[in-house]
């Protein structure tokens, strides 16, 4: 394995449970993935003159353990197994004393700047790939949402329609948001769904918003968190394009509860991407999770449409 980043999170990418924001590990991953391309041959990969570059096809994001403002943090990368055209990558975000604090799976795709077509890793790039095999911890295998299933052909909004599925965010793509090729940067999509999420937990009016509240009885700060995600990436949004974020409900489990997020497209009522998440509630001060309220779950069921998916 390879070092891919070393810093630490900056206090304004801290959100209001107290930790990094999803959005930022997206952005470290994102760094991580550049380094990863220039020390294994591709060091042009992503600067705007470059003749060809990677992109994501499916990412699995696992949560192990929160990471806090100043704290130092530092992530390392592997080959898990190599195609003609595209890799399968395991980086591993630690803390400093060596206990993981995210573990990422992912498709990179080698493709043609101008086209987008994929096509042939370099001889040498390949080579590199051979030397660098991925460690992957059994502990940190993906858990709720597994990545042996291949998604399902994208949705459009037809099927938006047809389920009843809940819109909780809309916007239009800035273009400090977008990379050096115009595309929306990946770690907008879960900084996105991220912003948006509240609006579906709060229209529940049962207390499992994202947002920290103040139990009546216990006088306990209680939050939300994210424990897993997974993506399956369509068509990449640009500057300029509009979209809107639909929810559904995936699973309800012991102490969590999955949601399904389309990103749509509301010119061409087509998918940029597919997103499904495991949450959890837990309380702000003892950082352990907890049991949803009574009903919680059965209140879900009823008022959030079910039949979406990846």
């Amino acid at each position: 394995m390879i070092e891919v980043y070393r810093g630490s999170p900056n206090a304004w990418e801290t959100d209001e449970m107290g930790h990094m924001n999803v959005r930022f590990y997206l952005a470290k991953l994102m760094e991580g993935i550049g380094v990863f391309c220039s020390k294994t041959g591709m060091p042009n990969a992503f600067k705007s003159n470059a003749p060809s570059t990677v992109k994501l096809k499916e990412l699995h994001v696992r949560f192990v353990k929160e990471a806090h403002a100043g704290v130092p943090i530092f992530m390392q990368a592997g080959v898990i197994e190599t195609h003609v055209s595209s890799a399968k990558i395991y980086m591993q975000l630690n803390h400093l004393d060596g206990s993981p604090c995210a573990v990422f799976r992912f498709e990179l795709e080698h493709v043609d700047i101008h086209t987008g077509q994929a096509f042939l890793w370099s001889p040498k790039t390949a080579e590199i790939f051979k030397s660098i095999p991925a460690v992957m911890p059994e502990i940190l295998a993906p858990r709720s949402i597994p990545m042996d299933v291949p998604p399902k052909a994208p949705p459009t909004m037809d099927d938006v329609t047809r389920i009843g599925s809940i819109q909780i965010g809309t916007g239009m793509i800035m273009p400090d948001q977008c990379d050096v090729f115009g595309n929306m940067r990946t770690e907008y999509f879960i900084g996105k769904v991220s912003d948006s999420a509240p609006h579906l937990a709060d229209a529940l009016e049962v207390d499992m918003t994202r947002s920290p509240r103040i139990g009546e009885a216990d006088g306990k700060r209680i939050g939300t968190a994210a424990l897993e995600y997974r993506f399956a990436f369509q068509n990449l949004p640009r500057s300029g394009d509009c979209y809107n974020i639909y929810a559904g409900l995936a699973h309800v489990t012991g102490k969590t509860w999955g949601t399904f997020y389309w990103f749509m497209d509301p010119v061409t009522h087509m998918a940029y991407a597919t997103l499904q998440a495991t949450l959890i509630r837990f309380d702000l001060d003892t950082r352990k999770s907890i049991m949803p309220p009574p009903d919680a779950f059965e209140i879900m069921q009823r008022a959030i449409p079910q039949g979406m998916w990846l």
